[in-house]
């Protein structure tokens, strides 16, 4: 319908995924540690990094990585807590949000995951790995302040608890 052919739609597409992916790189996301939202953000980026040319492969891969690493230093006691730029009641019951079909698929040893997501079937389908410092960064303390969007989250966890706040 728009007259342009499959290469300058693909030439287009290419541009905008390269304009995304840079500002999310420079930014982060604005629906940053979404629990609803992060495996279908994850899911398009799991294209992209299987099959979008390297360039965009590439950054996507890095972004994907970026994001599950954010995603683990935010795991407590087997939940994601955090605050979120975009939120639902379910976060409410924090083992019941969205997220934990994907914190299951990171670590399969935690006892909490009635919650599934269709989303993250995409990880069965691709060739994309989880990067190997996943564990680490759940276990270990961490106290750090960070931007995505227009957010600043700062984020305190020990052993026994965990603070973190956002700021607009």
């Amino acid at each position: 319908r728009s007259g342009r052919t499959g290469k300058q739609q693909a030439e287009i597409g290419a541009a905008r995924c390269r304009l995304w992916l840079a500002d999310v790189s420079e930014n982060g996301t604005e629906e940053f540690n979404s629990a609803g939202y992060l495996s279908v953000t994850l899911a398009a980026l799991l294209l992209l990094i299987d099959f979008a040319p390297g360039d965009i492969a590439a950054s996507a891969q890095h972004i994907t990585d970026q994001l599950l690493r954010q995603a683990a230093m935010h795991i407590f006691d087997g939940s994601v807590i955090s605050p979120q730029g975009r939120v639902y009641r379910d976060v409410l019951y924090p083992y019941h949000q969205t997220v934990q079909g994907l914190i299951r698929l990171m670590f399969p040893e935690l006892p909490y995951s009635d919650r599934e997501c269709m989303w993250n079937i995409c990880f069965a389908t691709s060739s994309y790995r989880f990067p190997k410092d996943l564990a680490r960064l759940a276990q270990t303390p961490v106290s750090k302040t960070y931007f995505s969007g227009n957010a600043e989250i700062t984020l305190h966890k020990t052993e026994h608890y965990i603070l973190t706040s956002v700021q607009s």
